[in-house]
């Protein structure tokens, strides 16, 4: 299955410039199997999770929220596989880092370096870096790759699509189905994954 973990809607982020329904076309004709929509600090609903996987299905829609914290200042973190509001009001890396452990998500810095942000401000690292996304320079990518060997965590690629252009350039395969957001975390956390690039992708 191959699944692109950072994926925003306009609905949700002011930034993105198309909806969940086209977001979800455009990756299914990129050959995706499911996608994590990852709005800016807001969850999706439930019920609209709900009616995506209905209306996609085969596809997947997963849940996913990405968190700007303040402290470290000016980071982003994926959270993947739990639906809990407490997440779009957590400003701290710290805090979120064991909540998110605590209640069986998955947490993952996106796009590390952007911003002048730095690993050093983080004490305990998260279960993954993204490697390789639309806004991560190729020439960060080399630094990103030792700073995982270093921590000793996973590294993912994940589009940060925020147009239908972008959605699904790139994306993790996995070996086996994946079909829940209990499914998605565990066979994150096993590693049971390979980083995929789209064929028109630029990497």
């Amino acid at each position: 299955m191959i699944i692109d973990l950072h994926v925003h809607t306009s609905q949700r982020s002011a930034c993105a410039s198309d909806e969940d329904v086209e977001m979800i076309q455009r990756a299914i004709q990129r050959g995706l199997d499911g996608i994590a929509i990852t709005d800016h600090d807001k969850l999706v609903p439930q019920d609209r999770l709900r009616f995506l996987n209905d209306k996609f299905k085969p596809f997947r829609v997963f849940t996913g929220i990405e968190v700007r914290v303040t402290e470290p200042a000016g980071m982003d973190f994926l959270v993947i596989g739990l639906h809990d509001e407490r997440l779009e009001n957590m400003t701290d890396y710290p805090a979120l880092l064991s909540f998110v452990r605590r209640n069986g998500g998955y947490i993952i810095w996106a796009h590390p370096y952007r911003w002048g942000t730095s690993p050093a401000d983080i004490r305990k690292p998260p279960d993954a870096v993204e490697i390789r996304s639309s806004n991560i320079p190729p020439e960060d990518s080399g630094k990103i790759e030792a700073l995982a060997k270093r921590w000793g965590c996973a590294a993912v690629s994940a589009s940060d699509g925020h147009s239908t252009e972008t959605v699904g350039r790139y994306a993790l395969r996995f070996a086996a189905p994946v079909s829940t957001d209990e499914e998605l975390v565990e066979q994150l956390r096993k590693g049971a994954f390979e980083t995929w690039s789209a064929p028109d992708s630029d990497g």
